[in-house]
């Protein structure tokens, strides 16, 4: 493997590394060939040892380590055994209420109500409040109307004046309309 060969240039030498020699120039932009070799070894690296993970084995200490003395705990059956009957709610508690049950929600909502009936707090005045949007509207379109207009008039004798400023009547109108009943909410 040691001869001279002609025509090619080895790719890595006998000790494993690139000769500084470059026949052609590489373009940056592309991928880097696999690696090959001609005439040279290439030796791979060894993998490096796997590694295992784990959680650690935990040892708990007990602060509360319950004491021959003292009784167990109860299990749920006694537990529930110790509550008492079961409660009746919703639909089956309807017609099963308390005389003056001083939890009873509907009666508590009945006096509210009869309270403010007494006081007059259910009348409610329903009065027709007048349109600020509709005031602004009017009064930003006339004033806008009557400025373009009067550019129109007075430019009258320049078609360049006249039409620009009809034209800009027109766009003023709907743009203003546009806004104040489509893109603003009522005010």
């Amino acid at each position: 493997m040691g001869g001279k060969v002609t025509g090619f240039l080895p790719l890595y030498d006998r000790r494993g590394k690139r000769p500084n020699v470059s026949l052609r120039r590489r373009n940056p932009r592309r991928l880097p060939r696999p690696i090959a070799f001609a005439g040279g070894v290439l030796y791979d690296e060894p993998d490096p040892p796997r590694k295992n993970y784990g959680f650690k084995d935990r040892d708990f200490q007990r602060d509360n380590a319950a004491s021959s003395a003292v009784p167990p705990l109860p299990t749920a059956k006694e537990l529930a055994i110790m509550a008492g009957p079961v409660a009746q709610h919703g639909r089956a508690a309807a017609g099963k209420r308390k005389a003056d049950d001083p939890n009873d929600v509907y009666a508590a909502l009945e006096k509210n109500r009869a309270v403010e009936k007494k006081l007059g707090l259910n009348e409610v005045e329903i009065r027709e409040l007048k349109s600020r949007r509709k005031r602004d509207y009017w009064l930003l379109l006339i004033t806008s109307q009557c400025a373009l207009g009067a550019v129109a008039y007075v430019g009258r004798a320049n078609p360049f004046f006249f039409v620009g400023a009809i034209a800009a009547m027109g766009f003023t109108a709907a743009a203003l309309t546009w806004i104040m009943w489509q893109v603003m909410n009522k005010y």
